[in-house]
Formats: structure tokens, sequence, C-alpha cells
């Protein structure tokens, strides 16, 4: 792999960085990217826990069993916001703060079912938002 300084790669003044990384990952914790350092998050697919997990399958029996009780949300309730928690992390690595910009893509088909919490929950409506459905 040659570094993007390499001159037969990038043009004079044009510089940047292709990041490759799985939601809830160690690589880019602690580290910034403000402003030109990211301007697209691409996310493929939704980063739901490991169902498998022993901790992800007692914290929902446990939701299941006291969710009336203690006022809590349900096992799946909490297992599809946990999804969308990680999700949120990683767009808001491409959006700092409120003069940033940047591209938020979703690759995958159950964003638009009206049913998903992204789709419950997003407060993006309108012209800036574009569906490409092939």
């Amino acid at each position: 792999i040659k570094s993007t300084s390499d001159p037969e790669l990038c043009s004079e003044g044009v510089n940047g960085a292709f990041l490759l990384a799985v939601c809830r990952g160690k690589v880019s914790e602690g580290l910034d990217f403000t402003d030109d350092n990211a301007r697209a998050v691409v996310a493929v697919g939704i980063p739901f826990p490991n169902f498998k997990d022993i901790q992800v399958k007692l914290k929902r029996e446990y939701n299941n069993q006291h969710c009336r009780s203690r006022g809590l949300m349900n096992g799946n309730d909490w297992y599809e916001t946990q999804a969308y928690r990680a999700l949120n992390q990683a767009l808001g690595r491409c959006l700092r703060h409120r003069y940033d910009w940047g591209v938020l893509m979703l690759v995958d088909v159950r964003y638009q079912k009206t049913n998903s919490y992204y789709y419950k929950n997003s407060n993006s409506s309108g012209p800036e938002q574009n569906k490409y459905i092939k």
C-alpha cells in the first residue's frame, strides 16, 4: 500500500485518506476527524451487537423479565437501540459541529422500513435526504 503522500497518487496540494473500520472497533477511538479530515461516512448494514454473546443474551432476558416492573425497554427494543447508538456514533465522526458538512450514506434496505428505529427517530427529512433504490 502506498501512502497518499506519494506524488504519483496525489495531485499537487490534494491529500486525503480512506479509513475502513467496524462499528464498536478500537481503530478510531480517541481520534478526532474534524472538518476536512472526514467528509463522508458510509455505513454498510446495521451494527447490531453479537446476538450469541452471553452478555447480550442475558441483558435481553433481564429486560424482558423486568421491563414492566422497573420501567425498562424490552429486550428487543434494547437490542435495536444498541445498534443505532453505534451507528449514530459512527455517523457523528463526519459531522462534528453545526457548521461542519459531509455525506452520510446508509447502505441497507432495512433503513427504508417505516418501523425501523432510524426511520422513526431521524431528523433528516426533506430535500437533503435522498434515497437511491435499485
